[in-house]
Protein backbone atom coordinates (compact mmCIF):
# COMPACT_ATOMS: atom_id res chain seq x y z
CA UNK A 1 0.00 0.00 0.00
CA UNK A 2 2.83 2.15 0.96
CA UNK A 3 4.46 1.88 -2.45
CA UNK A 4 1.03 2.48 -4.38
CA UNK A 5 0.76 5.45 -2.04
CA UNK A 6 3.97 6.39 -3.18
CA UNK A 7 4.04 6.01 -6.48
CA UNK A 8 0.69 8.52 -6.94
CA UNK A 9 3.19 11.18 -4.79
CA UNK A 10 5.01 11.01 -7.74
CA UNK A 11 2.55 11.33 -10.78
CA UNK A 12 1.94 15.20 -9.49
CA UNK A 13 5.51 16.18 -9.73
CA UNK A 14 6.35 14.32 -12.86
CA UNK A 15 5.84 15.39 -16.03
CA UNK A 16 2.43 14.74 -17.89
CA UNK A 17 4.52 11.93 -19.75
CA UNK A 18 2.65 8.41 -18.51
CA UNK A 19 6.02 6.63 -19.48
CA UNK A 20 7.65 8.48 -17.20
CA UNK A 21 5.92 8.38 -14.14
CA UNK A 22 5.40 4.24 -14.96
CA UNK A 23 9.23 3.96 -15.10
CA UNK A 24 9.26 5.79 -11.81
CA UNK A 25 7.05 3.52 -10.57
CA UNK A 26 8.48 0.73 -11.32
CA UNK A 27 11.80 1.63 -10.21
CA UNK A 28 10.39 2.51 -6.74
CA UNK A 29 8.82 -1.38 -6.85
CA UNK A 30 11.96 -2.76 -7.77
CA UNK A 31 14.33 -0.87 -5.25
CA UNK A 32 11.47 -1.66 -2.31
CA UNK A 33 11.86 -5.23 -3.68
CA UNK A 34 15.65 -5.95 -3.09
CA UNK A 35 15.38 -4.10 0.45
CA UNK A 36 13.39 -6.43 1.82
CA UNK A 37 14.50 -9.90 -0.33
CA UNK A 38 18.59 -9.00 -0.29
CA UNK A 39 21.03 -8.21 2.28
CA UNK A 40 21.00 -4.40 2.40
CA UNK A 41 25.02 -4.48 1.38
CA UNK A 42 23.51 -6.13 -1.77
CA UNK A 43 20.25 -4.12 -1.90
CA UNK A 44 22.15 -0.89 -1.94
CA UNK A 45 24.96 -0.86 -4.77
CA UNK A 46 21.71 -2.38 -6.83
CA UNK A 47 19.60 0.95 -6.20
CA UNK A 48 22.76 2.71 -7.00
CA UNK A 49 22.78 0.57 -10.70
CA UNK A 50 19.37 1.42 -11.15
CA UNK A 51 18.63 5.41 -10.86
CA UNK A 52 22.48 5.57 -13.28
CA UNK A 53 20.72 2.72 -15.73
CA UNK A 54 17.50 4.58 -16.16
CA UNK A 55 18.69 7.84 -16.29
CA UNK A 56 18.55 9.50 -13.19
CA UNK A 57 22.20 10.24 -12.64
CA UNK A 58 25.16 9.59 -13.79
CA UNK A 59 26.71 8.92 -9.99
CA UNK A 60 24.24 7.93 -7.15
CA UNK A 61 26.25 6.68 -4.04
CA UNK A 62 24.00 5.25 -1.05
CA UNK A 63 25.63 5.22 2.59
CA UNK A 64 23.75 3.92 5.69
CA UNK A 65 26.44 3.89 8.77
CA UNK A 66 25.80 1.78 12.53
CA UNK A 67 27.77 0.48 14.97
CA UNK A 68 28.92 -2.06 13.24
CA UNK A 69 30.99 -0.27 10.45
CA UNK A 70 29.45 1.22 7.28
CA UNK A 71 27.31 -0.16 4.20
CA UNK A 72 27.95 1.61 0.86
CA UNK A 73 26.34 1.28 -2.21
CA UNK A 74 27.74 3.42 -5.31
CA UNK A 75 27.26 3.03 -9.30
CA UNK A 76 28.77 5.46 -12.09
CA UNK A 77 27.57 5.94 -15.62
CA UNK A 78 29.19 7.51 -18.46
CA UNK A 79 30.87 11.00 -18.03
CA UNK A 80 28.32 13.37 -18.77
CA UNK A 81 28.07 17.42 -18.13
CA UNK A 82 26.11 17.54 -14.82
CA UNK A 83 23.13 19.57 -14.55
CA UNK A 84 23.91 23.11 -13.09
CA UNK A 85 22.86 22.99 -9.02
CA UNK A 86 22.33 18.87 -9.99
CA UNK A 87 23.23 17.54 -6.76
CA UNK A 88 21.00 16.08 -5.04
CA UNK A 89 21.20 14.64 -1.01
CA UNK A 90 18.70 13.49 1.00
CA UNK A 91 18.56 11.64 4.46
CA UNK A 92 17.43 8.31 5.00
CA UNK A 93 15.41 8.18 8.32
CA UNK A 94 14.65 4.49 10.44
CA UNK A 95 12.19 5.02 13.71
CA UNK A 96 15.27 6.47 15.86
CA UNK A 97 16.49 8.95 13.85
CA UNK A 98 18.58 9.58 10.48
CA UNK A 99 21.12 6.54 9.72
CA UNK A 100 22.61 7.52 6.44
CA UNK A 101 22.24 9.32 2.80
CA UNK A 102 21.12 8.88 -0.97
CA UNK A 103 23.15 11.53 -2.85
CA UNK A 104 22.83 11.56 -6.73
CA UNK A 105 24.62 13.71 -9.58
CA UNK A 106 21.68 14.51 -11.84
CA UNK A 107 22.85 14.68 -15.93
CA UNK A 108 22.29 17.97 -17.56
CA UNK A 109 20.20 16.16 -20.42
CA UNK A 110 17.97 14.46 -17.89
CA UNK A 111 14.44 14.03 -19.26
CA UNK A 112 12.70 15.17 -15.85
CA UNK A 113 13.12 17.85 -13.50
CA UNK A 114 15.50 18.11 -10.58
CA UNK A 115 12.50 18.52 -8.46
CA UNK A 116 10.92 15.25 -9.80
CA UNK A 117 14.54 13.84 -9.30
CA UNK A 118 14.64 14.80 -5.22
CA UNK A 119 10.57 13.46 -4.96
CA UNK A 120 11.77 10.31 -5.96
CA UNK A 121 14.79 9.85 -4.12
CA UNK A 122 12.67 11.03 -1.06
CA UNK A 123 10.06 8.60 -2.04
CA UNK A 124 12.94 6.14 -2.07
CA UNK A 125 14.83 6.88 1.13
CA UNK A 126 11.25 6.36 2.99
CA UNK A 127 11.88 2.68 1.76
CA UNK A 128 15.09 1.98 2.34
CA UNK A 129 15.03 3.49 6.29
CA UNK A 130 12.44 1.23 7.94
CA UNK A 131 14.01 -2.26 5.29
CA UNK A 132 16.93 -1.61 6.56
CA UNK A 133 15.77 -1.26 10.30
CA UNK A 134 14.02 -4.51 9.77
CA UNK A 135 16.82 -6.27 8.33
CA UNK A 136 18.69 -5.21 11.50
CA UNK A 137 16.13 -6.66 13.89
CA UNK A 138 15.72 -9.65 11.82
CA UNK A 139 19.71 -10.40 11.71
CA UNK A 140 19.65 -9.07 15.52
CA UNK A 141 16.89 -11.82 16.56
CA UNK A 142 19.07 -14.43 14.56
CA UNK A 143 22.08 -14.18 16.56
CA UNK A 144 20.22 -13.71 19.71
CA UNK A 145 18.56 -17.48 18.53
CA UNK A 146 22.08 -18.23 18.02
CA UNK A 147 23.44 -17.30 20.95
CA UNK A 148 20.82 -18.95 23.22
CA UNK A 149 21.02 -21.83 21.33
CA UNK A 150 24.62 -22.16 22.07
CA UNK A 151 24.02 -21.61 25.61
CA UNK A 152 21.60 -24.36 25.63
CA UNK A 153 24.21 -26.51 24.19
CA UNK A 154 26.93 -25.13 26.49
CA UNK A 155 24.51 -26.02 29.11
CA UNK A 156 22.94 -29.30 28.07
CA UNK A 157 27.41 -30.32 27.56
CA UNK A 158 28.11 -29.12 30.90
CA UNK A 159 24.78 -30.91 32.40
CA UNK A 160 27.29 -34.19 31.88
CA UNK A 161 30.77 -33.13 31.91
CA UNK A 162 32.48 -34.80 34.12
CA UNK A 163 32.92 -31.17 35.84
CA UNK A 164 29.73 -31.22 36.95
CA UNK A 165 29.71 -34.69 38.59
CA UNK A 166 29.16 -34.44 42.37
CA UNK A 167 31.57 -35.92 44.85
CA UNK A 168 34.64 -35.64 46.74
CA UNK A 169 34.65 -38.94 48.10
CA UNK A 170 37.52 -41.38 47.53
CA UNK A 171 35.61 -43.88 45.79
CA UNK A 172 33.92 -41.35 43.48
CA UNK A 173 37.17 -39.24 42.50
CA UNK A 174 38.74 -42.77 41.67
CA UNK A 175 35.74 -43.49 39.20
CA UNK A 176 36.18 -40.14 37.65
CA UNK A 177 39.08 -40.41 36.75
CA UNK A 178 39.13 -43.70 35.01
CA UNK A 179 36.08 -41.94 33.01
CA UNK A 180 38.82 -39.16 32.60
CA UNK A 181 41.30 -41.50 30.91
CA UNK A 182 38.93 -43.17 28.68
CA UNK A 183 37.01 -40.59 27.74
CA UNK A 184 39.78 -40.01 24.73
CA UNK A 185 40.32 -43.67 23.46
CA UNK A 186 37.23 -44.70 22.04
CA UNK A 187 37.93 -48.34 23.74
CA UNK A 188 34.88 -50.31 25.15
CA UNK A 189 33.74 -49.41 28.96
CA UNK A 190 31.32 -51.07 31.30
CA UNK A 191 30.21 -49.23 34.58
CA UNK A 192 29.32 -52.01 37.37
CA UNK A 193 27.20 -50.90 40.37
CA UNK A 194 23.53 -51.07 41.81
CA UNK A 195 20.26 -49.53 40.26
CA UNK A 196 20.54 -45.77 40.74
CA UNK A 197 24.30 -45.64 41.57
CA UNK A 198 25.03 -43.16 38.46
CA UNK A 199 25.80 -45.45 36.03
CA UNK A 200 23.84 -43.86 32.81
CA UNK A 201 25.32 -40.35 34.10
CA UNK A 202 28.62 -41.36 34.29
CA UNK A 203 28.62 -42.45 30.55
CA UNK A 204 27.16 -39.70 29.70
CA UNK A 205 29.63 -37.64 31.05
CA UNK A 206 32.23 -40.08 29.18
CA UNK A 207 30.62 -39.39 26.23
CA UNK A 208 30.52 -35.72 26.64
CA UNK A 209 34.11 -35.40 27.64
CA UNK A 210 34.75 -37.33 24.32
CA UNK A 211 36.25 -36.01 21.10
CA UNK A 212 32.79 -37.34 19.98
CA UNK A 213 30.76 -35.17 22.31
CA UNK A 214 28.64 -33.71 19.08
CA UNK A 215 28.08 -37.21 18.09
CA UNK A 216 25.00 -39.32 18.68
CA UNK A 217 24.83 -40.98 22.39
CA UNK A 218 21.87 -43.69 21.11
CA UNK A 219 20.85 -45.75 24.52
CA UNK A 220 19.47 -49.23 23.98
CA UNK A 221 17.89 -51.38 26.70
CA UNK A 222 18.79 -54.32 26.76
CA UNK A 223 16.01 -55.42 29.32
CA UNK A 224 13.69 -58.26 28.08
CA UNK A 225 15.62 -58.46 24.68
CA UNK A 226 14.71 -61.90 22.64
CA UNK A 227 17.69 -63.13 20.77
CA UNK A 228 16.14 -62.55 17.42
CA UNK A 229 15.01 -58.64 17.97
CA UNK A 230 18.37 -57.84 18.72
CA UNK A 231 19.44 -57.96 14.95
CA UNK A 232 17.07 -55.63 13.05
CA UNK A 233 16.93 -53.15 17.09
CA UNK A 234 20.40 -52.65 16.04
CA UNK A 235 20.59 -52.52 12.61
CA UNK A 236 17.86 -49.15 13.21
CA UNK A 237 20.61 -47.67 15.69
CA UNK A 238 23.10 -48.14 13.32
CA UNK A 239 21.46 -46.25 10.59
CA UNK A 240 19.92 -43.59 12.86
CA UNK A 241 16.04 -45.07 12.41
CA UNK A 242 13.89 -44.98 14.79
CA UNK A 243 9.55 -44.93 15.07
CA UNK A 244 9.57 -41.34 14.79
CA UNK A 245 12.46 -41.44 12.15
CA UNK A 246 14.01 -38.77 14.46
CA UNK A 247 16.94 -40.57 16.04
CA UNK A 248 20.90 -39.69 14.60
CA UNK A 249 22.76 -41.87 12.72
CA UNK A 250 25.67 -43.84 14.84
CA UNK A 251 27.33 -45.05 11.89
CA UNK A 252 28.83 -41.41 11.27
CA UNK A 253 30.30 -42.62 14.90
CA UNK A 254 28.71 -42.10 17.94
CA UNK A 255 28.02 -43.75 21.37
CA UNK A 256 26.25 -46.92 21.68
CA UNK A 257 25.12 -47.08 25.09
CA UNK A 258 24.36 -50.78 26.31
CA UNK A 259 21.63 -50.06 29.51
CA UNK A 260 21.42 -53.53 31.64
CA UNK A 261 23.78 -55.29 29.44
CA UNK A 262 23.76 -58.60 32.06
CA UNK A 263 20.35 -59.32 30.61
CA UNK A 264 20.95 -60.25 26.86
CA UNK A 265 20.64 -63.09 25.87
CA UNK A 266 23.03 -65.90 24.78
CA UNK A 267 21.84 -65.32 20.62
CA UNK A 268 21.94 -61.53 21.54
CA UNK A 269 25.13 -61.74 22.42
CA UNK A 270 26.80 -63.44 19.87
CA UNK A 271 25.54 -60.72 17.70
CA UNK A 272 26.89 -57.91 20.09
CA UNK A 273 30.25 -59.98 20.06
CA UNK A 274 30.61 -59.87 16.00
CA UNK A 275 29.79 -56.03 16.21
CA UNK A 276 32.25 -55.41 18.78
CA UNK A 277 35.13 -58.03 17.12
CA UNK A 278 34.39 -56.57 13.76
CA UNK A 279 33.44 -53.32 14.02
CA UNK A 280 30.86 -53.61 11.27
CA UNK A 281 27.67 -54.86 10.65
CA UNK A 282 25.92 -55.89 7.18
CA UNK A 283 22.11 -55.49 6.72
CA UNK A 284 22.15 -58.65 4.67
CA UNK A 285 24.28 -61.11 3.17
CA UNK A 286 26.43 -59.57 0.56
CA UNK A 287 25.45 -56.02 1.27
CA UNK A 288 28.10 -53.12 1.98
CA UNK A 289 28.61 -53.26 5.32
CA UNK A 290 27.97 -50.07 7.88
CA UNK A 291 31.07 -49.04 9.97
CA UNK A 292 28.74 -48.12 12.89
CA UNK A 293 30.27 -46.10 15.51
CA UNK A 294 33.05 -45.14 17.75
CA UNK A 295 32.53 -46.60 20.85
CA UNK A 296 30.06 -49.19 22.96
CA UNK A 297 29.21 -48.22 26.44
CA UNK A 298 27.29 -50.68 28.94
CA UNK A 299 26.26 -50.56 32.38
CA UNK A 300 25.63 -53.82 34.54
CA UNK A 301 23.81 -54.00 37.79
CA UNK A 302 25.42 -57.64 38.66
CA UNK A 303 29.23 -58.12 38.32
CA UNK A 304 29.58 -59.85 34.96
CA UNK A 305 32.50 -62.06 36.24
CA UNK A 306 29.60 -63.91 38.55
CA UNK A 307 27.35 -64.16 35.53
CA UNK A 308 30.24 -65.95 33.23
CA UNK A 309 30.60 -68.93 36.10
CA UNK A 310 27.02 -68.98 36.26
CA UNK A 311 26.90 -69.27 32.40
CA UNK A 312 24.79 -66.35 31.74
CA UNK A 313 26.83 -64.68 29.89
CA UNK A 314 29.97 -65.24 27.35
CA UNK A 315 33.90 -64.48 28.74
CA UNK A 316 34.63 -63.37 25.26
CA UNK A 317 31.69 -60.47 25.33
CA UNK A 318 33.15 -59.58 28.58
CA UNK A 319 36.74 -58.92 27.31
CA UNK A 320 35.47 -56.88 24.65
CA UNK A 321 33.41 -54.70 26.46
CA UNK A 322 35.58 -54.26 29.45
CA UNK A 323 38.70 -52.04 27.92
CA UNK A 324 37.73 -50.41 31.05
CA UNK A 325 35.60 -51.83 33.90
CA UNK A 326 34.54 -49.21 36.52
CA UNK A 327 33.10 -50.04 39.58
CA UNK A 328 29.94 -47.05 40.31
CA UNK A 329 30.40 -46.98 44.56
CA UNK A 330 27.24 -47.33 46.19
CA UNK A 331 25.68 -43.90 48.00
CA UNK A 332 25.89 -45.30 51.77
CA UNK A 333 29.99 -46.20 50.64
CA UNK A 334 30.43 -42.31 49.66
CA UNK A 335 28.82 -40.52 53.23
CA UNK A 336 31.24 -37.55 52.35
CA UNK A 337 29.14 -36.97 49.37
CA UNK A 338 25.54 -36.86 50.76
CA UNK A 339 25.72 -33.24 52.02
CA UNK A 340 26.63 -32.00 48.72
CA UNK A 341 24.19 -34.27 46.54
CA UNK A 342 21.68 -33.12 49.11
CA UNK A 343 22.45 -29.40 49.06
CA UNK A 344 22.62 -29.49 44.67
CA UNK A 345 18.78 -31.39 44.50
CA UNK A 346 17.39 -28.96 47.35
CA UNK A 347 18.41 -26.31 44.82
CA UNK A 348 17.17 -27.98 41.38
CA UNK A 349 13.99 -28.74 42.87
CA UNK A 350 13.53 -25.51 44.53
CA UNK A 351 13.66 -23.79 41.29
CA UNK A 352 11.99 -26.59 39.67
CA UNK A 353 9.14 -26.40 41.56
CA UNK A 354 9.08 -22.19 42.76
CA UNK A 355 9.75 -22.89 46.38
CA UNK A 356 11.49 -21.04 48.40
CA UNK A 357 13.59 -24.21 50.33
CA UNK A 358 17.33 -23.60 50.42
CA UNK A 359 18.54 -25.22 53.91
CA UNK A 360 18.57 -28.54 55.37
CA UNK A 361 18.45 -28.37 58.19
CA UNK A 362 21.40 -30.03 60.83
CA UNK A 363 19.65 -32.87 62.36
CA UNK A 364 17.78 -33.51 59.01
CA UNK A 365 21.50 -33.85 56.93
CA UNK A 366 22.21 -35.99 60.34
CA UNK A 367 19.61 -38.40 59.26
CA UNK A 368 20.00 -38.29 55.89
CA UNK A 369 24.01 -39.04 56.23
CA UNK A 370 23.11 -41.97 58.92
CA UNK A 371 20.54 -43.70 56.51
CA UNK A 372 21.94 -46.87 54.28
CA UNK A 373 20.19 -45.58 50.98
CA UNK A 374 19.61 -49.04 49.39
CA UNK A 375 17.96 -47.12 46.70
CA UNK A 376 21.33 -44.55 46.17
CA UNK A 377 21.17 -41.34 44.56
CA UNK A 378 17.86 -41.79 42.60
CA UNK A 379 16.15 -42.78 46.25
CA UNK A 380 17.96 -39.70 48.13
CA UNK A 381 17.16 -37.42 44.90
CA UNK A 382 13.36 -38.42 45.18
CA UNK A 383 13.43 -37.73 49.20
CA UNK A 384 14.95 -34.28 48.82
CA UNK A 385 11.71 -33.93 46.18
CA UNK A 386 9.36 -34.80 48.41
CA UNK A 387 10.93 -32.73 51.38
CA UNK A 388 10.87 -29.61 49.03
CA UNK A 389 6.91 -30.26 48.08
CA UNK A 390 6.10 -30.51 52.02
CA UNK A 391 8.29 -27.61 53.09
CA UNK A 392 6.74 -24.36 53.38
CA UNK A 393 9.43 -22.38 54.45
CA UNK A 394 13.39 -21.88 54.07
CA UNK A 395 14.81 -24.70 55.75
CA UNK A 396 13.98 -28.44 55.09
CA UNK A 397 13.80 -30.49 58.57
CA UNK A 398 13.59 -33.72 59.85
CA UNK A 399 10.21 -34.13 59.79
CA UNK A 400 9.87 -32.94 56.24
CA UNK A 401 11.47 -36.23 55.02
CA UNK A 402 9.96 -39.59 54.10
CA UNK A 403 8.76 -41.95 56.82
CA UNK A 404 11.36 -44.01 55.59
CA UNK A 405 14.40 -42.25 56.65
CA UNK A 406 12.08 -41.65 60.07
CA UNK A 407 11.95 -45.65 60.10
CA UNK A 408 15.20 -46.58 60.28
CA UNK A 409 16.11 -43.74 62.74
CA UNK A 410 13.43 -45.56 64.94
CA UNK A 411 10.07 -44.74 63.90
CA UNK A 412 8.38 -41.22 63.53
CA UNK A 413 9.64 -38.12 66.27
CA UNK A 414 7.57 -38.20 68.94
CA UNK A 415 5.35 -34.98 69.02
CA UNK A 416 7.55 -32.13 70.86
CA UNK A 417 6.75 -30.05 73.62
CA UNK A 418 6.79 -26.40 73.02
CA UNK A 419 10.47 -26.38 75.09
CA UNK A 420 11.57 -29.29 73.28
CA UNK A 421 10.67 -27.67 69.73
CA UNK A 422 12.30 -24.52 70.62
CA UNK A 423 15.69 -25.96 71.67
CA UNK A 424 15.84 -28.61 68.80
CA UNK A 425 15.67 -25.37 66.60
CA UNK A 426 18.27 -24.00 68.22
CA UNK A 427 19.90 -26.35 68.33
CA UNK A 428 20.14 -26.74 64.14
CA UNK A 429 20.95 -22.74 63.88
CA UNK A 430 24.05 -23.11 65.97
CA UNK A 431 25.07 -26.21 64.01
CA UNK A 432 24.18 -24.52 60.77
CA UNK A 433 25.85 -20.94 61.73
CA UNK A 434 29.14 -23.48 62.91
CA UNK A 435 29.20 -24.99 59.79
CA UNK A 436 28.96 -21.67 57.56
CA UNK A 437 31.60 -20.40 59.99
CA UNK A 438 33.96 -23.36 59.35
CA UNK A 439 33.90 -24.02 63.24
CA UNK A 440 35.29 -20.22 64.08
CA UNK A 441 32.80 -19.62 67.15
CA UNK A 442 32.92 -15.43 66.85
CA UNK A 443 32.34 -16.03 63.07
CA UNK A 444 29.40 -17.94 64.11
CA UNK A 445 28.35 -15.78 66.62
CA UNK A 446 28.30 -12.83 64.29
CA UNK A 447 26.44 -14.88 61.70
CA UNK A 448 23.37 -14.98 64.34
CA UNK A 449 23.72 -11.50 65.80
CA UNK A 450 24.83 -12.50 69.15
CA UNK A 451 27.58 -11.88 71.64
CA UNK A 452 30.32 -14.40 71.76
CA UNK A 453 29.15 -15.13 75.27
CA UNK A 454 25.47 -15.70 74.87
CA UNK A 455 26.67 -18.22 71.74
CA UNK A 456 29.48 -20.07 73.62
CA UNK A 457 26.54 -20.29 76.40
CA UNK A 458 24.03 -22.18 73.89
CA UNK A 459 26.93 -24.04 72.53
CA UNK A 460 27.81 -25.60 76.13
CA UNK A 461 23.74 -26.07 76.72
CA UNK A 462 23.52 -28.76 73.78
CA UNK A 463 26.91 -30.10 73.70
CA UNK A 464 28.09 -29.18 70.43
CA UNK A 465 31.52 -30.01 69.85
CA UNK A 466 32.87 -26.73 67.42
CA UNK A 467 35.87 -29.34 66.22
CA UNK A 468 34.02 -31.26 63.87
CA UNK A 469 33.38 -28.07 61.35
CA UNK A 470 36.73 -27.30 61.06
CA UNK A 471 38.76 -27.08 57.99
Amino acid sequence: MAQNSESRKLTIVAPPDDSDALRAATLVADASRALWVEDPALALPHIAELLVAEGLATRAVLEIGDEAGELRGEARGPALPAAPGGAVTVPIVASHGPIGSLSVDIPANAKVSAAHVTALLKTLAQFIGPAVASHRARAGERQRFADENGRLRNRLHGRHDLTSVIGTSDAMRQACEIVSRAAPTGTPVIFEGEAGTGKEFLARALHHSSPWARKPFVEYSCSGVAGPSLEPDLLELLRGRDADKKRPPLSDGGTLFLDDVHELPPPAQALLMRVLQQREFAAAPGAAALTPLVRVVATSETPLETAIIDGRFRADVFHRLSGFSIAVPRLRDRQADIPLLADFFLAKFACDHGKSASRISARALDMLTRYSWPGHVRELANVIERAVLLCDEEIVHGHHLSPAIHAAEGGMPAPFSLSESLDAYEKDLLIDALRAARGVRSRAARLLQTTDRIFNYKVRKHAIDCRRFKV
